[in-house]
């Protein structure tokens, strides 16, 4: 019984069709196994390796060559607060000192605050924000802009100074035109 079934395994496996040997012969090749025993073959580890390969470079290539980027859907997420209010949050230690508002009433202030943020960031400075400053003289309102580190900084600065000359605040463009005495160029550096 046992010889009758070895012989009928032994014949099929010699009727396999040309597709079905291929196969066998392909999966044999992937997974390591030869056909025959005395010699192992050598090449079983070329497929693994290119596809580590092609897993690599996509990775690297990271989409540079795809096509153009879907357009963003991106949501800025806003923090819980009354509407109207300031944020006055800092950001960061660093920061540009981008309009001053020194002796007006602060709510005149604010509100002219509130309409120079919005225009910013219209124009994509999101980092944009009111703040209150005390020196000697007394207290004023300000808007700066909040940089990290000292070459987001210097970017910032080079992205404010082209700004059109036409911006809607008036306390900015005073500023923007006025010289320190250290030589210091409109935005002003300020810690915070």
């Amino acid at each position: 019984m046992v010889l009758l079934l070895g012989s009928r395994g032994r014949a099929r496996a010699r009727s396999r069709s040309g597709f079905s040997q291929a196969l066998h012969r392909v999966s044999q090749l992937v997974f390591g196994r030869s056909a025959k025993r005395e010699r192992p073959s050598q090449g079983t580890w070329i497929l693994p390796v290119i596809a580590l390969l092609c897993f690599a470079g996509g990775y690297l290539v990271g989409g540079h060559f795809a096509g153009p980027k879907e357009p963003s859907t991106k949501v800025d997420l806003r923090t819980a607060g009354v509407v109207g209010e300031l944020d006055t949050e800092p950001m960061s230690q660093d920061c540009l000192l981008v309009a001053s508002y020194y002796g007006l009433e602060a709510e005149f202030a604010k509100e002219h605050a509130r309409k120079l943020i919005n225009y910013l960031a219209s124009k994509g400075f999101q980092k944009a924000r009111a703040r209150e400053f005390t020196t000697s003289r007394g207290a004023f309102w300000a808007v700066v802009v909040y940089c990290l580190g000292e070459r987001d900084q210097k970017a910032t600065a080079a992205l404010l100074q082209a700004l059109p000359q036409d911006v809607p605040d008036a306390y900015l463009t005073k500023l923007r035109e006025a010289k320190t005495d250290g030589g210091k160029v409109w935005p002003f550096p300020v810690d915070v």
